[in-house]
């Protein structure tokens, strides 16, 4: 039994080294996030003006399994997220 789940645990682990996400698809995420329930010529500045600006203030720290993004905002604020297994969610905002 034990060596069933050390099984399943190790297959779990390497499950989530390969859906590890990228920092292109953070700010996709967060860009997509941004874009809910606006118009179309808000989306069209996010993608030109917002995306860059993510790209540029997002700090990637790899933990292999999972990711920790942090964004700073334009007014100094910065978001904590986390990405694992191909989805992101927001630890922080401070």
């Amino acid at each position: 039994m034990k060596r069933t789940g050390l099984f399943i645990c190790v297959l779990v682990m390497v499950g989530m080294l390969f859906t590890n996400p990228d920092t292109e698809g953070y700010v996709e995420w967060a860009s997509d996030e941004l874009k809910k329930d606006q118009n179309t010529l808000v989306e069209i500045g996010i993608d030109l003006a917002v995306v860059p600006y993510l790209s540029s203030n997002t700090e990637r720290s790899n933990w292999y399994v999972f990711s920790l993004y942090r964004t700073k905002n334009y007014d100094g604020k910065i978001i904590t997220s986390v990405g694992m297994m191909n989805h992101f969610f927001v630890l922080s905002s401070r």
